[in-house]
C-alpha cells in the first residue's frame, strides 16, 4: 500500500509543473492568449508609460552602451 506521505511527494511536483506548463504558453507568442495578457500595472511609473517612448528609451541605451570584446 502507497503510503500518504508517498503520495504527497508524488502530487506536489506534478501539480507544481502543470502550473508552470500552463503558465509558460501565455508568453509562447501565440495570437490567441493575446486578449489574456493583462496591461502594464507600473507603465509610467519608472519607465515610460507609451511604447514609443520605451522603444525610444531603450534604443538610446542600446546605442550609449559601451562596447566590449568578448573574449
Amino acid at each position: 500500500m502507497i503510503s500518504d506521505r508517498k503520495i504527497f511527494l508524488i502530487s506536489v511536483p506534478a501539480v507544481l509543473t502543470a502550473a508552470v506548463l500552463s503558465s509558460c504558453r501565455a508568453g509562447s507568442g501565440d495570437s490567441q492568449h493575446q486578449d489574456r495578457i493583462r496591461p502594464p500595472a507600473v507603465a509610467g511609473a519608472f519607465y515610460p508609460g507609451s511604447r514609443a517612448q520605451l522603444e525610444a528609451q531603450i534604443r538610446t541605451f542600446l546605442k550609449n552602451a559601451e562596447k566590449t570584446e568578448i573574449q
